[in-house]
Formats: structure tokens, C-alpha cells, sequence
């Protein structure tokens, strides 16, 4: 299953906080992750909560453990140009192929655009055009 997985960037937002009575937001972490992202069939929208039926969903397996709305903050999934919450988790771990299954809701457009990448050094880097633009972090 690894060689069907590419490179998808993950937006983590770190919690915020009060800084001397006023509300600082938390810093936001970019990191790449190597998955399969996959469109979901009208019988696994069925699964998703009412509320998020609507929106369109994708499948992402990927070896990475990541944060659902279960938690302080969920992780956005960046794929295709758009952005993906993660609304599910499920651990499967075997002595096969052990991985994690997650259902993302998309909730708009990508912050990064349609060919965003991340470079060794961290730095994000866009492919546009033909042209590769490097943007420090």
C-alpha cells in the first residue's frame, strides 16, 4: 500500500491562548505526510455525521497519526486544492500493513494553493506554472 501513497501537506494548529488579557491565536505547524487520498462512495457518506453529509469527503490512509474534531484542534489534510478537516480516525494496525484510516470534510478552498509542496529545510515551496517559488517559513 506504501507505493500508492504521494506527499500531502497537514496544517496543525497549535492552541491559543490569553497573553495579558488578550486572546493570542496559536501558531500553526506545516508538515508533509505521505498518503492515498481517495473520493468517498455515496454509502460511506452515510456514515458522517448529518451536519457534514453535505460537504464533499475523502478517504486518507496514511501511516501518520493525526487529529480529528475530537481533539483541541483538528488537522487539515491539504489535497487537490482544498482543505480537508478531519472529522474520523481509525487506528489499523496489524503486522501487515499497519495504518491509519481518516475521513476528511472538505471546508473550502486550500490556504496553499493546488501544487503546494514542502521542501527538506521546511520552507514551503509552489509549483506554478513551471516555476518553483520558495517561501521561508
Amino acid at each position: 500500500m506504501s507505493q500508492f501513497r504521494t506527499p500531502f501537506l497537514v496544517i496543525r494548529k497549535q492552541p491559543g491562548s490569553y497573553v495579558n488579557g488578550h486572546w493570542v491565536n496559536g501558531t500553526a505547524e506545516l508538515f508533509e505526510i505521505q498518503a492515498s487520498v481517495q473520493p468517498m462512495s455515496g454509502k460511506d457518506m452515510e456514515m458522517l455525521p448529518e451536519g457534514r453529509r453535505g460537504s464533499q469527503a475523502v478517504k486518507i490512509y496514511t501511516s501518520t497519526q493525526l487529529r480529528t474534531v475530537d481533539d483541541a484542534n483538528p488537522d487539515e489534510v491539504q489535497a487537490f486544492g482544498s482543505a480537508f478537516e478531519l472529522v474520523t480516525v481509525e487506528p489499523w494496525q496489524s503486522n501487515v500493513i499497519s495504518h491509519y484510516k481518516c475521513i476528511g470534510v472538505r471546508t473550502g478552498p486550500s490556504s496553499l494553493g493546488l501544487f503546494a509542496r514542502i521542501t527538506d529545510d521546511g520552507s514551503e515551496r509552489i509549483t506554478a506554472e513551471g516555476n518553483l517559488r520558495i517561501f521561508a517559513s
